[in-house]
């Protein structure tokens, strides 16, 4: 689950609400992705969901085992956990937190939401892990899931300098939505570590834009082949560095930004897992 560990500049929605989403087509789109696309169950997610770009996400509510539905909480963003957690943990299910890849208007109204879920698998079972994975391995249309649009994290600010954004595969989507957002004329370097060569994909670009991947060796630790092009980096007092991933990652990102002279101001992290 997404932790937050330095946020200032969120973007919360205007009027997002808990509400039902249903599945469309899902697609395997690479070894480590699988892409499921959901549209709204009724018209509550159309009238409600407003695309932000950058690295929107939402909160992402799977039904408990032996259950067709999630139990949501009622109401908005603020206050959902209190009220997700007052239900029967018997029947709520559980939650996870996902960033919204892209969102297409649909002919007549409404939207079709695309979420890339990371596919891995335990070394010692060989088994997936992560029970929203699995569900997304096994998802087909007509499927049901809760959603709770959040907003997005990436400060929209005009830089100076360039926008550094710093990632490991559960952070593609983000960079793809951020390169995919950002000004045709700001200068962006996106540095990008997957597991496997089949991950990479071209990614939004403008003749100001890098793109810088990092294919991780087996048995590395994720995140440290990231890191390691992020050091050849060099930057300046005006430039904004960005990095979400696994927390080594985002805490390396940014204790290297800020050793290298950026202020605490000019550099912001989440973690979205850990090792």
């Amino acid at each position: 689950m997404t932790q937050v560990l330095q946020r200032t500049k969120a973007v919360r929605p205007a009027s997002a609400r808990a509400t039902y989403a249903r599945v469309v087509r899902t697609e395997r789109v690479c070894p480590s992705f699988v892409r499921v696309v959901l549209i709204g169950a009724d018209d509550t997610l159309d009238r409600t969901f407003v695309p932000m770009g950058y690295d929107q996400w939402l909160r992402l509510f799977l039904a408990a085992p032996g259950h067709e539905l999630p139990v949501l909480p009622d109401g908005g963003p603020e206050g959902w956990y209190s009220r997700w957690t007052g239900i029967d943990p018997e029947i709520r299910g559980s939650v996870r937190n996902y960033t919204v890849r892209a969102a297409r208007p649909v002919p007549g109204g409404g939207w079709e939401i695309d979420i890339d879920f990371v596919v891995h698998t335990d070394p010692a079972t060989g088994e997936v892990a992560g029970v929203a994975a699995a569900w997304a391995l096994a998802a087909k249309p007509g499927d049901v899931v809760g959603v709770l649009d959040q907003g997005r994290f990436y400060a929209t600010e005009p830089v100076r300098g360039k926008s550094v954004v710093v990632v490991d595969e559960s952070g593609l989507p983000a960079a793809e939505g951020i390169a995919r957002s950002l000004p045709d004329d700001e200068r962006a370097v996106f540095i990008v570590e997957v597991a496997h060569p089949e991950d990479r994909r071209p990614l939004p670009s403008f003749a100001s834009t890098r793109v810088r991947w990092a294919v991780r060796e087996p048995g590395a630790q994720p995140g440290d082949a990231a890191l390691s092009l992020l050091r050849e980096e060099r930057l300046e007092p005006d430039d904004y560095v960005y990095a979400v991933g696994e927390k080594a990652l985002a805490l390396g990102a940014r204790r290297w930004a800020q050793g290298a002279g950026l202020p605490k101001s000019r550099v912001d992290f989440c973690s979205y897992w850990r090792r």
